[in-house]
Order: structure tokens, then sequence, then C-alpha cells
């Protein structure tokens, strides 16, 4: 591809880790002289501010509710034959069915997917999301690349028809320099949450999903208190108000309620990270590069992680994984972590955020998105 303008399409630009790594790597291209505009089909997403730091234009496409369907792809498509982009790149189901859907319209338009997930579990979602899947494998043979961001989500999508041939996997990126070891930050986040700088603290960071089996994570902190009875737990996520709720007293029902905090998400999620002394990641299917793992080994702090997508290949050796639905294993992997040496500790926060950096950094990211598009588009 000689000339290089690209314009990505995504639902919206709230704080999530699809959103995240979108945000990242258009001000990557963009300080790369590449032309880049991201197209939402919803505004006023936090991390708006991340792209228009980093002049990254954003065009707000309106989108007036789930049936809002021809007008809007109408109004899509206006936008990309403005544009005239070499590249149009979606981010997410949705926003991958529209771009395909726009192909028609502008027949040079390469197509490009990002997909992020792996191994879902897709009986325990709605209608709409096991058609849309359906129909994502249907168009995916009219794409002209798919990124997905690790192996297990490679395999996976290949199993279920996407076409192996123009798939390829680049991990996410992570900013290195943000989400690092921060003891001032540690002090001033446990203070938000009133929490004492001397406590040991056990956390489980991520939206309020079935896919993230917070219940197992609590078994496991149920399991954990019955030998430490001097460890807190707390859970960061946002999500629907009644599955919070139902989670809250099943945590009562363990005998939880003196041991255990509830936060929402929170923008600055790198000082949530450098709060905790051991972070658990109790995913029972769907991840496929755990960006809350990546994130949490690059502030230092020690994991706990099921088996699940590409987190054997994310985490050090300092880390436990243990196999999904396993409330023993995953307090086993807590209580060995917190009886480890602390100088061992201090060592892994060095360590860490050098893994990650030499693996997985932003720079990365870009570096291999350009290649690919050099070399497949």
């Amino acid at each position: 591809m000689a000339e290089q303008k690209i314009a990505f399409l995504i639902r919206s630009l709230d704080v999530a880790g699809a959103e995240r790594q979108l945000a990242y790597l258009a001000r990557g291209l963009k300080a790369k002289g590449v032309s880049v505009t991201v197209g939402v089909f919803y505004g006023g997403g936090a991390l708006e501010e991340l792209l228009k730091s980093g002049d990254v234009p954003i065009v707000y496409l309106e989108k007036k509710g789930r049936w809002d369907l021809i007008g809007f792809l109408w109004r899509t498509t206006k936008w990309i034959r403005r544009e005239n982009p070499d590249v149009l790149h979606g981010y997410l189901t949705g926003a991958n069915i529209v771009a395909v859907m726009i192909k028609p319209f502008v027949p040079k338009l390469h197509i490009v997917w990002g997909v992020r997930a792996s191994n879902m579990m897709l009986e325990n979602y709605d209608n709409l999301a096991r058609l849309s899947f359906k129909l994502s494998v249907w168009l995916s043979r009219f794409t002209d690349l798919i990124i997905v961001n690790s192996n297990s989500g490679y395999d996976y999508h290949a199993a279920n028809g996407y076409p192996s041939d123009r798939m390829v996997v680049i991990p996410n990126g992570i900013d290195t320099n943000l989400f690092s070891p921060d003891l001032s930050a540690r002090q001033r986040q446990r203070s938000i949450w009133s929490i004492d700088e001397e406590a040991t603290l056990v956390g489980i960071v991520g939206r309020l999903d079935p896919m993230k089996d917070h219940r197992t994570f609590l078994q496991a902190a149920s399991k954990v208190m019955s030998k430490r009875k001097d460890v807190l737990f707390i859970c960061v996520g946002d999500g629907d108000i009644k599955y919070l709720e139902d989670l809250q007293q099943y945590s009562e029902g363990l005998g939880l309620s003196e041991n255990i905090r509830w936060q929402p998400g929170q923008s600055d999620i790198e000082n949530a990270y450098n709060a905790l002394d051991v972070l658990v990641s109790s995913s029972a299917f769907g991840e496929g590069f755990s960006n809350t793992l990546a994130e949490a080994i690059s502030c230092g702090v020690r994991c706990v992680a099921t088996d699940v997508g590409d987190a054997r290949r994310v985490l050090l050796n300092d880390c436990v994984v243990v196999p999904p639905g396993n409330s023993s294993a995953v307090a086993d992997g807590i209580l060995e972590i917190l009886d480890s040496d602390e100088q061992g500790n201090s060592k892994y926060k060095k360590s860490a955020n050098d893994h990650i950096r030499k693996n997985y950094s932003i720079d990365k990211l870009v570096s291999n998105t350009l290649n690919v598009f050099k070399n497949r588009l």
C-alpha cells in the first residue's frame, strides 16, 4: 500500500480494553505521519480525550439506537467517501459488520477487522449476540485482513469458519510509562478507597460480566479468609446493576461482608493496579489478550489468572496460572504469592515492567500493524 490513510470505526470510546487499544494505535500511527481518522457510532466516551491530545480527528456518526440501520449505514458511507481512506479498520463485531457492508459502495477500500475475543461461550449471551457472531463468520470472507490480538483468538475464529489465510496475530500494546510501579499512586488510591496502607489487598479489575466469573473470585476469597483473616478483597468495575446486586448478595452468603469492597471502574486504572498486592483474573472464557493482566504486570503486581486466552504467554513465572472455574486453585495461588518473600517481590516489579516493555509495547503494536498493512494489503 503506497499511501497510508486509515479510518477506524468503533461503537464508542468508553473506557474499555479494545477502545483503549484503538486509541493507542491511532495515536501511534498519527505520530508516524499516517493520516488517521476515527469514526464512532456514539460520542461522549472518556477515551476521546486521549485521541484529541494526539491530534487524531474524531467523526461522530450519531447512531440513533439499535435499529437505526439504513440511515446510519448511509451516513457512515458518506463519511468514508468524503474521507477516501485506503483502509477502513473496524474494531469489535458491530463495527466490523458495518465496515464490510460499506465495501460495495467503495470498491477500492481495504477492509480490516479487529477481533479481540476467543472461545466465546455464546450460550451465555442473548440471541442478537449469537446472530451477530454467525453473521460475522459469513461476512469474514469479504475482508482483506483480520487482525486478531491473541493466538487463542486466531485458533478459535479459524475453527469457527473465519478465513485463516486472511488472519494475522498482533498482540495488544501497553503504555509501560503509564502502567508502571508507583508507590505514591498506591498510597493515593488506598486513601480514596479508605484502605490502610499496610493492609493486604487482593483484587479483580474488569467489567461486571459473566465472562469474568466473579463468583469464582468470591469463592476463592472465602477460602483464603479461612486461612488468612487479615486479607481484604476488592472488585473494581462497572456493569449491570442487577448483576452487581446478585454478586454482592452472593458474597454476603459466603461471609465476606467485612472483608470485601466494591468500587466502580475508573479512568486512572493504573492507580487501582498499584494499590493491589495481588490481582486475580478469574475469567471463564472469552479472553484473547487480557489488557488487565498485561497492565497489572507492567505495574509490578503479581497475578493469579485462569488458563484462558493467551494468559500463559503474557504471565511471568512469578505469577500463577490455574484452571478456569477452580476456586480452590485460585485460593492456593493467592496464598502462594502472599507467602512469598518481599525481596522476590521487589525484583519482580522491575522485571515485570521490563517484560511488558520488551514484548508488548505500544511501539511494537504500531510497527507490527504498519508492517502487516505494507505486506498484506
